[in-house]
């Protein structure tokens, strides 16, 4: 089980990423003054579905209560994208809002329920997907409850909701999960190097790709390796990837292999890049 820590002050957070909440959660909650610690996990933090075009599927969600005291919860749908800071976070929506949103394909109960201390209670939903509908759809199902209440600088009670969330990955009809590539660039000198691409999603579901580089001679002798940062990326959008390494290599000519993994098959790429006599990188050509 996986526990979130998202909090909202009477309606104020919007389109923040995960990691922003948390902190914020975490302030809010210490300078409560009538805050009670209800807490509450979930079984599935991620629901990822293949579902063909015009099926549906049916599935159950566990909400347990970790605390002594009772929880009113609230449960609604959002949507979700990656965030432009390319690290993973996620941004919320209203549902059906953003291009990919599959909000209007689900339905759950119930909507309201109290949950007793140390209780559990089970949300049931149904994801019915409409014909002719490909590739990746995306939302989220939140679990919303009153977590306490403090005061503003005018004295005014704000009350904070914390709220857990399950993913939802929809994958519709035929799925093609396929990245290419692009913009490779090799810079520095004097054992002072740094590689950069681009990755691009050409598929039509989402790709979170991981990914690690080595250098090595006509002879397979590795002088450099490393690791990429990771990217996520729905279809059509592409990622930044970087990486460095300090190492001393002589002039001449080296195979660079560039490997990242997309989950279902690696995305691998070669280069010849050619160091010059002090250090410095003269050519990057990217083998077809």
């Amino acid at each position: 089980m996986r526990r979130y820590c998202l909090a909202k002050k009477n309606g104020f957070l919007g389109h923040l990423s995960v990691g922003l909440l948390c902190a914020l959660s975490i302030v809010l909650l210490s300078a409560a003054t009538d805050a009670y610690a209800v807490t509450v996990n979930i079984d599935k933090p991620k629901i990822r579905a293949q579902i063909a075009s015009g099926s549906s599927e049916s599935g159950s969600i566990t909400i347990i209560n970790t605390t002594e005291d009772r929880a009113n919860i609230k449960v609604y749908l959002e949507d979700w994208k990656y965030s432009p800071t390319q690290d993973g976070a996620k941004d919320f929506a209203p549902p059906g809002t953003t291009p990919l949103s599959c909000a209007q394909w689900i339905s759950f109960y119930p909507a309201e329920f109290t949950l007793p201390a140390y209780g559990s209670q089970q949300v049931f939903y149904s994801i019915k997907v409409p014909p002719g509908a490909e590739g990746g759809h995306y939302a989220i199902l939140f679990f919303e409850t009153v977590m306490g209440t403090t005061k503003n600088e005018q004295g005014v009670d704000i009350v904070i909701k914390g709220r857990i969330g399950s993913l939802f990955y929809i994958e519709a009809g035929a799925v093609k999960r396929k990245a290419a590539l692009s913009d490779l660039a090799v810079t520095g000198r004097q054992g002072e190097y740094r590689i950069d691409a681009v990755l691009k999603n050409i598929g039509n579901v989402d790709i979170t790709a991981k990914g690690a580089f080595n250098i090595i001679d006509n002879k397979g002798m590795v002088f450099a390796r490393g690791q990429f940062n990771d990217v996520y990326t729905f279809a059509g959008e592409q990622a930044k990837i970087s990486s460095t390494f300090s190492k001393s290599i002589p002039a001449g000519n080296y195979d660079l292999i560039i490997t990242l993994d997309l989950g279902d098959m690696p995305l691998i790429q070669e280069a010849q890049i050619t160091f010059g006599s002090y250090g410095e990188v003269t050519n990057v050509t990217p083998k077809e």
